[in-house]
């Protein structure tokens, strides 16, 4: 599979691609973004986003390109925040929200580590108090992934929410809420249509 950086953002292509965006969903190959900077600066991605100074947003961009049977390629972006517990670099949350095709409809898609209690599913939490429970689709060896669709007005409520918190209960019945940046999600967002 061929990973590369153009304009800041990871591409990635080749049939394993394809296939792991189909089975896995787009959020799981968010992760691949700490390798990919990683090897571009030699410094892993959280010691980076800590040495600067200002961040200009948490939101990051990935990817991924698949041919259709014509061979002709399409190319689906979404952008995404990963939540690290450091030193270990262990994803705690990580939220992925990409444009489906359809008008404003979109996709957020929350991945959390596994070993949470799967029925309890995952929440997500807006400054304002909106809360959704979200029921858990699948646990892959990246993590447990639960989703849902987003219409403008949700969008809207999300841009204009400064922080989120993303909800799960792990073994032994604790429930731990990861804080997550909703600021600058805004113009990420405008980046994907872009």
């Amino acid at each position: 599979m061929r990973r590369w950086w153009q304009n800041g953002v990871l591409r990635t292509g080749g049939a394993l691609a394809a296939t792991a965006a189909l089975v896995v969903g787009l959020g799981a190959l968010a992760s691949w973004s700490v390798f990919a900077h990683e090897a571009k600066t030699g410094k892993d991605a959280a010691a980076a986003q800590h040495e600067a100074a200002a961040p200009a947003s948490p939101w990051g961009k990935v990817c991924v390109k698949e041919k259709a049977a014509k061979g002709a390629e399409t190319e689906h972006c979404e952008v995404v925040q990963r939540e690290l517990a450091l030193p270990q670099k262990r994803l705690l949350a990580m939220i992925a929200i990409r444009y489906t095709g359809k008008g404003d409809q979109a996709q957020m898609t929350l991945t959390v580590p596994l070993g949470i209690a799967v029925g309890a599913g995952i929440g997500f939490r807006m400054d304002d108090g909106r809360w959704v429970k979200l029921p858990v689709i699948t646990c892959v060896p990246a993590g447990c992934l639960a989703g849902t669709g987003l219409n403008a007005k949700d969008i809207a409520a999300l841009e204009g929410a400064s922080k989120g918190w993303v909800a799960y209960t792990v073994a032994g019945g604790k429930t731990l809420s990861i804080p997550v940046e909703l600021k600058g999600l805004d113009k990420a967002l405008a980046g994907l249509k872009s």
